[in-house]
């Protein structure tokens, strides 16, 4: 019964991606803002690109608030300030575009302070930036920190639908969503149709063959996409931390690698063996060439633990060592690494900071 389940949330949540851009043409576009600013939250009535303020969620009356229900129905954006939000551009792969939420799942350790489980994030799609690559527009911050302010507008009766920065205008809908759509409206709406439409069919055999045979049909396609990505995520993974460029970038991007060639493997290797009293600057991957730059206690062991991994040779220092003001030891170590094809890829950290595990 409960694969049966599972099989059918599957169909209704594929029928709803499939549908939902039609549909939501024919959803209202007025909302409710919510923007964080000097330790309130002002709100706004937004209708047709027009923003029009209303006051703030504490002096706001109950009759205000009704009418900004009616107005902008059941959209509600809350944007945190900007301090509380997160943001960078990433560099990622083009080859990736399909299977971005992964990819950037797997960097979240990395990508911010916070631990995954408490990080909330959103992401939107740029245009291509080089040979092979595309521009991301990445945002994030944790739960603790919107947990006020959630708690604010809840109080008002006004739940949340989306979340974002203040950064962005308020006059447009967010392009950066932290819930990365999953309360948007529209979908909200359409699966609970969906649900109740399949329920009622499935009061008699024809009715629930029927739906059965009417969600196959459109979610065929959709399910092959699913179980392509299950299956093809391990790899993509790999391959979105650099490619080769013997049979064309975009090919070599997709390609499962060996785990001794892989750059994600080999850095999670670093990060076990570099030691948690190292600060790195910047790590460097360029082709066989790997480089390491940053601070450390003992600057002159991390010669003999890096020369240990199996995938590493040729370990030396670029550049003498020498000693800061608060007693530790700047180095600039180059290594080469072991590479079934040649390709590169650049990681750069800005500014110094604390290795989780020995890299940041």
């Amino acid at each position: 019964m409960g694969q049966i389940s599972g099989t059918l949330a599957k169909l209704v949540d594929a029928f709803v991606e499939v549908v939902a851009p039609v549909f939501g043409r024919f959803v209202s576009s007025s909302r409710i803002v919510a923007v964080e600013a000097d330790g309130g939250l002002a709100l706004y009535a937004v209708r047709r690109g027009r923003a029009e303020p209303v006051g703030t969620a504490e002096t706001a009356a109950a009759k205000e608030i009704r009418r900004l229900k009616r107005a902008g129905g059941a959209a509600v954006e809350l944007r945190l300030a900007p301090k509380r939000v997160l943001t960078r551009t990433l560099e990622l792969p083009a080859a990736g575009r399909e299977y971005l939420e992964p990819i950037i799942e797997h960097r979240l350790e990395r990508l911010t302070p916070w631990r995954p489980d408490r990080v909330l994030f959103g992401y939107a799609a740029g245009t291509t930036a080089g040979e092979g690559t595309m521009t991301v527009e990445f945002a994030a911050t944790s739960s603790d920190l919107a947990a006020p302010a959630v708690a604010r507008l809840e109080a008002l009766d006004l739940a949340p639908t989306a979340l974002g920065s203040a950064a962005e205008p308020i006059a447009t809908p967010l392009r950066v969503d932290l819930y990365r759509g999953r309360r948007d409206v529209g979908r909200v709406r359409l699966r609970r149709g969906v649900v109740v439409a399949v329920a009622l069919l499935g009061l008699s055999g024809v009715g629930a063959l029927a739906a059965g045979t009417v969600l196959t049909g459109l979610s065929d396609q959709r399910l092959a996409e699913l179980d392509k990505r299950l299956l093809t995520k391990r790899a993509v993974l790999r391959a979105a931390a650099g490619a080769g460029r013997t049979e064309g970038r975009d090919k070599e991007l997709i390609e499962a690698k060996t785990p001794a060639t892989s750059l994600v493997v080999l850095i999670d290797r670093l990060s076990r063996a570099v030691p948690d009293d190292t600060y790195l600057r910047e790590l460097s991957i360029e082709g066989p060439k790997v480089r390491l730059v940053g601070f450390s206690a003992d600057a002159p062991a991390l010669i003999g633990l890096l020369d240990a991994d199996p995938g590493l040779s040729d370990v030396r220092f670029a550049a003498p060592v020498t000693r800061t003001d608060d007693g530790r030891d700047s180095f600039d170590i180059v290594a080469v690494r072991d590479v079934g094809t040649p390709g590169g890829e650049t990681a750069a950290v800005d500014g110094a900071a604390p290795a989780a595990g020995g890299l940041p």
